[in-house]
């Protein structure tokens, strides 16, 4: 009897494929971190990484908003411009975050602001929904604005790991050191607003695919590695 065949497109589309290589590409980085090896690739790669998480996420995410992908897409635009403008504002005064300044490692960069910090905002807000949407089951039926203070508090939980890898990282650094409350406040009310705006849009009342949801673990396991 003849094995069935699977063409590459399958296999493409598979989503424990993705799954298992985001863990052991993101398992390997924060291991070569933690060993000291192959530091200058790491760093030519930290921003094309950003950036392709980001696209895949926003194609592996598109299937599920397809009937309101006109939205989707005004949304997820959004999101790159506004998180990448409150960087800047952030950056260039130190009213939003508290003052801090970014390194060389995440290129390239305008006005000072790496271009990935954009693709993040994307990445950490689908990824901390899909969190509460596979841990909350009913998530559908809050209120938005409960639906956003969830996500909210996850991206902070989210950043409250990230801020010590990224100064390790030389991703950005901070005048005293390490973040104040202001920044997770910032974080807080960006993503609430952010989210929020999406819910209202109709996003999020269906559960995005599980690819998502392994983004925001793997990154956590990623930036606990590098701090070993």
């Amino acid at each position: 009897m003849e094995k069935p065949h699977h063409s590459i497109s399958q296999i493409l589309k598979n989503d424990t494929v993705h799954i298992g290589l985001l863990y052991f590409l993101l398992f390997a980085g924060g291991l070569w971190h933690a060993l000291g090896v192959f530091q200058n690739m790491m760093r030519y790669l930290a921003s094309p990484m950003m950036i392709g998480l980001a696209i895949i996420l926003l194609m592996k995410v598109y299937p599920v908003f397809r009937d309101l992908r006109g939205r989707y897409f005004m949304w997820s635009t959004g999101v790159f411009v506004s998180g990448f403008a409150v960087e800047l504002i952030g950056v260039s005064t130190g009213h939003i975050f508290g003052i801090y300044s970014y390194g060389f490692i995440l290129q390239p960069q305008l006005f000072n602001v790496p271009i990935a910090i954009g693709c993040a905002w994307f990445t950490m807000l689908i990824s901390s929904a899909a969190v509460i949407q596979r841990f909350v089951p009913f998530s559908h039926r809050l209120p938005s604005w409960i639906f956003a203070i969830a996500v909210a508090c996850m991206m902070v939980f989210f950043d409250s790991i990230m801020e010590h890898a990224a100064v390790r990282l030389h991703y950005w650094q901070w005048e005293q050191g390490m973040p104040t409350m202001q920044n997770y406040a910032a974080w807080f009310v960006i993503g609430f607003f952010l989210i929020f705006i999406g819910r209202q849009l109709r996003l999020f009342r269906t559960a995005v695919p599980m690819f998502s949801f392994h983004v925001f673990f793997a990154q956590i396991i990623y930036f606990i590695m590098t701090l070993a």
